[in-house]
């Protein structure tokens, strides 16, 4: 029996929500005309969120020879969208941190697997010297939102989903839409419009694993976030998954840039959750 998705999407009060702040951040993450006073005006309403980044720019993770004592020295140091993704990755580990049933992720497992997928698609799009680096990065980061509003529907179907991704041999989100009627990606980007997430962030949660369907706006950072979020599993789960081909051909990402890429992520994924996970 499928699942209305008004059914799911009226959960989502049980979820831990982004602070106010943060939802303004995020709405303005493809908004060009967004200047560093307006941007530091945004933070300083919410003094936690202000301490908090504060905080991380401060840590040995980006290791500043002196102390960082307001938002606006933070700006200049770190640059705006720098400082817009810290502050998004700290509000999101509060979100992404926790068991996930459904998905059979044990705590740390979910965090992870965004993290790591922010990591390589921003390193990816620096590679390529492509524009909004930090875009991406959030964007790798939030792909996967609709795991947490889909987990408890998955929790009594698993077995199901299960099968029927063995038995047919697809991957996990067409079993998913075959058994509920919805995939994780679907139900996050409804979940980012009940968010009033931009359109190019709710592009990116919708399209990932079906990137070519994007629309032009929005194209080429599915793009990227698609083959981050299969490289992420292979570095995280130790096993392959398929790459779109067209995809593949485009960004060239061949086995030795894979290998530094993710030896890249290595070496930083611990720093930076350290630092995240302190109060």
């Amino acid at each position: 029996m499928k699942i209305d998705l008004k059914n799911i999407l009226e959960e989502s009060h049980k979820l831990t929500v982004f602070p106010t702040v943060v939802t303004e951040i995020l709405q303005k993450v493809d908004d060009p005309t967004t200047t560093p006073a307006m941007f530091q005006q945004i933070i300083i309403k919410d003094p936690l969120v202000t301490a908090k980044t504060l905080k991380l720019a401060n840590s040995a993770y980006y290791g500043f020879p002196r102390a960082i004592t307001t938002i606006s020295e933070a700006v200049v140091l770190l640059g705006l969208d720098t400082l817009r993704s810290l502050i998004i990755a700290i509000s999101a580990y509060n979100m992404l941190n926790k068991e996930i049933k459904g998905y059979r992720y044990q705590k740390d497992d979910f965090w992870h697997h965004s993290l790591s997928t922010a990591l390589i698609t921003q390193k990816i799009a620096r590679r390529r010297h492509f524009a909004n680096t930090e875009t991406y990065f959030i964007g790798g980061i939030l792909h996967d939102i609709g795991k947490l509003l889909l987990d408890q529907f998955r929790v009594s179907h698993f077995d199901r989903i299960e099968d029927f991704r063995n038995q047919n041999r697809v991957p996990e989100y067409l079993a998913e839409k075959s058994i509920l009627g919805y995939d994780h990606a679907e139900v996050g980007a409804a979940l980012g419009d009940l968010w009033k997430f931009p359109p190019l962030l709710i592009d990116i949660i919708r399209f990932h694993h079906s990137p070519l369907r994007a629309n032009s706006q929005g194209l080429q950072y599915v793009k990227v976030v698609h083959i981050a979020d299969v490289l992420s599993n292979e570095f995280l789960k130790k096993k392959k998954e398929p790459i779109n081909p067209l995809i593949n051909q485009e960004l060239n990402i061949q086995a030795d840039e894979r290998a530094e890429i993710l030896n890249e992520v290595s070496n930083e994924m611990g720093p930076f959750t350290s630092e995240v996970r302190k109060d």
